[in-house]
């Protein structure tokens, strides 16, 4: 590839189309979700840090009392919501990747009505500060890999 051709390709390469191909990865799609999914499982926080409660919760407990009860019943976590009584909306949750961002989604509905009934989910999906800047030790390479493709047309 002559000089030419090399600034030709410099100048028509786009970032935001590289950042939005890596992010098409299923790599690292999976790893998006596995982080949304521990910071909820292993905290019980959401994308801002802030832990989640449900609104019939009595302080220091995340849970309404009867919610307690059922919980330890099943064997499970009371100590933090964890959002996964069942497991359907971790397995509901996908990531798609957007011109300018990416978006995560997942279905919050449940068998007994909707999870907004019981939580504020505005922000139960997305990644917190430190879990976005641990992903890019694993995005870098990824981007790394799209430019140089771009570089050399391939």
């Amino acid at each position: 590839m002559d000089i030419d051709a090399l600034k030709t390709s410099i100048k028509n390469i786009s970032l935001n189309d590289i950042v939005k191909k890596a992010f098409q990865s299923s790599y690292i799609q999976k790893l998006v979700i596995q982080y949304n999914q521990q910071q909820l499982y292993e905290k019980g926080i959401d994308s801002t840090g802030t832990i989640i409660k449900t609104f019939l919760a009595h302080t220091p407990n995340v849970y309404a009392d009867r919610t307690i009860i059922i919980k330890q019943g099943k064997g499970q976590r009371t100590d933090v919501v964890t959002l996964k009584d069942t497991g359907a909306f971790y397995e509901s949750m996908q990531v798609t990747s957007k011109d300018k961002y990416i978006e995560i989604t997942a279905n919050f509905a449940k068998s007994d009505g909707n999870m907004n009934k019981n939580i504020d989910t505005t922000n139960i999906l997305g990644l917190t500060d430190y879990n976005k800047e641990d992903l890019q030790g694993f995005l870098r390479p990824v981007v790394s890999s799209e430019l140089k493709r771009a570089f050399l047309g391939t």
